[in-house]
């Protein structure tokens, strides 16, 4: 849940619109915007100076993105691009994230001594996300996503909604 007691104002240089924005579902602290210029930005709310990760994400203004409820190491954008993307960042995290148990039912990070998030780890020079087109063709924008469970799905300007089976997600 979000301090409504203390308000900061974090901004870019460049003072670019944002579109959309989503918090992360295990760290508060952790949120994740996407721009006009479809920039993928991770914020991380702790910090007052340079508080945040641009990644070059889309062609086109970013509509819609994220986090998988129960797997948010991986997020999910749409963009006026025509594109859908799976941003896969479980490769650099190595500790779970508190609040989600795992199959023996025991929260994890009661043991771990500092839990890690892939998306304030990221360094753009130095690693590469894998990230995955959902859609087999780009055509007109892609407005909007939701996530339930293991489906995902989307809205296009064709008046098309997609319902997608994501694979099992780790």
């Amino acid at each position: 849940m979000f301090n409504h007691l203390s308000c900061n104002n974090l901004s870019t240089e460049n003072h670019i619109p944002l579109l959309c924005v989503d918090k992360h579902p295990g760290q508060a602290h952790i949120v994740a915007t996407g721009g006009v210029d479809g920039m993928l930005t991770i914020w991380d709310l702790r910090q007052e100076q340079f508080p945040m990760t641009l990644l070059e994400a889309h062609t086109g203004p970013m509509w819609e993105v994220k986090f998988h409820p129960h797997n948010p190491n991986h997020l999910f954008t749409c963009s006026d691009d025509g594109s859908l993307w799976h941003w896969d960042g479980s490769a650099y995290s190595s500790d779970p994230l508190p609040g989600f148990l795992t199959s023996k039912g025991k929260d994890p990070s009661a043991k771990s001594g500092g839990i890690t998030s892939p998306w304030l780890s990221l360094e753009t020079s130095r690693h590469k996300l894998d990230i995955a087109s959902l859609l087999p063709n780009k055509s007109l924008p892609v407005n909007s996503l939701d996530i339930e469970s293991s489906t995902l799905l989307c809205g296009t300007d064709s008046e098309t909604i997609y319902s997608i089976n994501l694979p099992i997600l780790t």
